[in-house]
C-alpha cells in the first residue's frame, strides 16, 4: 500500500512538471476555468476520481487550472471561499482529473471516495481542517496545524516549520 501510494504521488508530480515544463502554446496547456476567486478559496470538496494539487500562493492569485479534457469532465462551483469539484458521470471507471489550485490559507479540505490530494511546497495557512473517505488519500505540507474528524489511517508529523500530512 506504502509502494503503491509512493508511486502515485511520483507520478502526480511527474504529470505537474511535465505540464509546465512543455513550450506549446498557453491554450493547450492548463488554462484558467470560467471562476473568479477575488475572495480567496477557504473551503475546498473534492469528489471521486479528481486529484488536486495544492500550490500555495499569494492571496491576490488564487486560482484554479486544469487542461481542456479534464475542464470538459469536470463540474465546478464556487460559493463564498468554498470550491467544490465533481466529476461528470461520463468518465471511464479508472479515469483520473487532474486539478491544479492555487490556494492562499486554506481552512477545510474534504476528499470524498477515491479524491487524492497533494501539495507542492509548504500550506501558508493557520489551521488546516482535513476530512476524508476511507479511499482517499492525501499528501501535503502545512505551516500550520492540522486536524482530522477521527483517528484515521493517516499520519501527520512535525517538521521544522511545518507539518507533514501522509496516507499510510
Amino acid at each position: 500500500m506504502k509502494q503503491k501510494f509512493t508511486v502515485i504521488a511520483i507520478l502526480l508530480l511527474l504529470v505537474q512538471v511535465n505540464s509546465f515544463a512543455q513550450k506549446e502554446p498557453k491554450t493547450s496547456l492548463a488554462i484558467s476555468l470560467p471562476l473568479v476567486v477575488e475572495e480567496g478559496i477557504y473551503s475546498l470538496v473534492v469528489s471521486d476520481n479528481i486529484d488536486v494539487v495544492l500550490i500555495p500562493e499569494s492571496a491576490d492569485n488564487v486560482k484554479v487550472k486544469a487542461t481542456n479534457a479534464v475542464i470538459s469532465k469536470l463540474k465546478v462551483a464556487y460559493s463564498e471561499g468554498r470550491l467544490f469539484l465533481d466529476a461528470t458521470k461520463n468518465l471511464k471507471k479508472d479515469e483520473r482529473l487532474v486539478v491544479y489550485v492555487w490556494v492562499n490559507d486554506l481552512e477545510n479540505l474534504t476528499l470524498k471516495g477515491d479524491s487524492y490530494a497533494i501539495s507542492q511546497g509548504i500550506l501558508q495557512g493557520r489551521d488546516l481542517h482535513i476530512s476524508l473517505s476511507k479511499q482517499a488519500s492525501v499528501s501535503l505540507k502545512s505551516k500550520g496545524n492540522v486536524w482530522f474528524d477521527e483517528p484515521t489511517n493517516h499520519q501527520v508529523l512535525k517538521q521544522k516549520g511545518y507539518f507533514m500530512v501522509t496516507s499510510l
